[in-house]
């Protein structure tokens, strides 16, 4: 009898510790399970973070490449308006009709506003994507970015715009109104300069 007791407390021992045991590898594969998991959600979200720090470093990089391309531009159109104005202001006093050039000229100006104010919008999308934080709002953010480059492509056609303007409308009205010169004074005039590879617009000049 007293055998038997024993022999019964040994085997609720036995299932007792493997009840344990167990237990323990089921909490064990729980905890591995959970922090693998945590793992991941932060490897996630690293790669997002530096994959958006970099976007970010990018877009300043260009926008400053932009903004230089610009500055050029913008100081090549107003050369080449002064230029125009004054070749206006000179065969004007020597009697030659001039009146395709004052419209090319004020084509040019509204066309330069334009591409002035459309980069204005370009820049304020730009930079509106500095609003979001990286990894936080990849929404917003895509889609500011997504709207910046189609008004991107907006500036670049008005660029190309006033490129084909110039070569189509103003350089052929200057080598008329050269022409009409060289007629009325029965003498030459130096050649017209062209536009230079790289430059919004080249220099135009016209002897008195």
């Amino acid at each position: 009898m007293k055998r038997n007791f024993i022999v019964a407390i040994i085997a609720g021992l036995i299932i007792c510790t493997a009840g344990i045991t167990a237990q323990a590898k089921v909490s064990g594969s729980a905890s591995t399970r959970s922090q693998l998991a945590s793992t991941t959600q932060i490897s996630t979200g690293t790669a997002v973070t530096t994959k958006c720090q970099m976007v970010v470093s990018r877009i300043s990089v260009k926008m400053a490449n932009f903004n230089n391309g610009q500055t050029r531009r913008v100081t090549a159109y107003n050369n080449l308006k002064a230029r125009i104005s004054n070749i206006i202001s000179k065969l004007d006093q020597k009697g030659i009709d001039t009146s395709d050039l004052k419209a090319d000229l004020v084509m040019l100006d509204s066309k330069t506003q334009k591409l002035a104010t459309d980069y204005g919008t370009y820049i304020a999308r730009l930079q509106e994507t500095g609003s979001y934080i990286c990894g936080k709002s990849q929404g917003q953010f895509m889609t500011k970015l997504a709207e910046a480059k189609k008004l991107l492509a907006t500036v670049k056609a008005d660029v190309l715009d006033i490129k084909s303007f110039y070569s189509t409308a103003i350089r052929p009205d200057i080598i008329k109104l050269q022409n009409a010169l060289k007629t009325l004074k029965g003498s030459s005039t130096p050649p017209i300069k062209t536009m230079q590879r790289g430059n919004a617009a080249s220099s135009t000049s016209t002897n008195q």
